[in-house]
């Protein structure tokens, strides 16, 4: 899970989609912002990036929320994250 404050992502899809994006209220705008943070976003496991699967996104007060998953592997000792949406 992802999550963002919505004043924080009003501004980024603005500077990244252009001034016309709306995500409070454009499903389209939602879609887009989800697929931004989808692509910037990695749990590596020796190095090779972990399959994620997109499950949805939301919006919940004053947050907006972004769902990925992945079958948890047989054994894991290590993983490391990669996210850089917003940066």
């Amino acid at each position: 899970m992802h999550r963002f404050y919505l004043h924080d992502a009003e501004h980024a899809v603005k500077e990244i989609f252009g001034k016309e994006a709306d995500i409070i209220g454009s499903e389209q705008t939602q879609r887009q912002f989800a697929e931004y943070v989808a692509e910037r976003f990695a749990l590596m496991r020796d190095g090779q990036a972990l399959p994620l699967g997109a499950v949805g996104f939301e919006t919940e007060g004053k947050f907006f929320w972004v769902y990925q998953e992945t079958p948890t592997p047989v054994t894991l000792e290590a993983l490391s994250v990669k996210h850089n949406a917003l940066r």
